[in-house]
């Protein structure tokens, strides 16, 4: 949760839109990216988690870490 209001500049626990859009690791071959909605996202999700969305654009080429396509 630091990491992400560092990054959004908002707490993700406020109840209101977090990141404003998708954040992405412009240095990932993969271009990974991530977004983190108002929460809670889920009807029954307790107050102490965050959901994050993450993708990758890129997927059929090998990663930096992993790699494989």
């Amino acid at each position: 949760p630091a990491y992400i209001e560092k990054i959004a500049k908002r707490s993700p626990f406020g109840g209101k839109t977090v990141t404003g859009g998708i954040v992405t690791a412009k240095d990932s071959a993969w271009l990974l990216s991530w977004t983190v909605n108002r929460q809670p996202h889920f009807k029954k999700q307790p107050e102490d988690q965050i959901v994050v969305w993450v993708y990758s654009l890129l997927g059929d080429v090998p990663g930096d870490y992993v790699k494989k396509s």
